[in-house]
């Protein structure tokens, strides 16, 4: 494979920092993440007025929201093994 020019690497460059930017703001302790359910069926589940119930997830394990730090991980090294310098 090519090595990646000096534009799409400011162009990777770019999304990972707006990944990292969101990253951060959803791993900051002052942030819940929450999936909505039908009910509260736990003292951890809270109501949502008018919506039902919510329930916090992990942010780091067994939810989809792994993958976003996987994907940051993968596209640095993608970078790093691809650029010419």
């Amino acid at each position: 494979m090519p090595k990646l020019t000096a534009a799409q690497e400011r162009s990777i460059e770019t999304v990972l920092y707006h990944l990292e930017r969101a990253n951060k703001f959803i791993q900051d302790d002052a942030t819940i993440v929450a999936r909505k359910k039908s009910q509260c069926t736990t003292t951890l589940d809270f109501e949502v007025p008018g919506k039902g119930a919510a329930s916090s997830i992990c942010k780091d394990t067994g939810s989809d929201m792994a993958g976003l730090q996987m994907g940051i991980d993968y596209l640095k090294n993608f970078v790093k093994m691809n650029s010419k310098g």
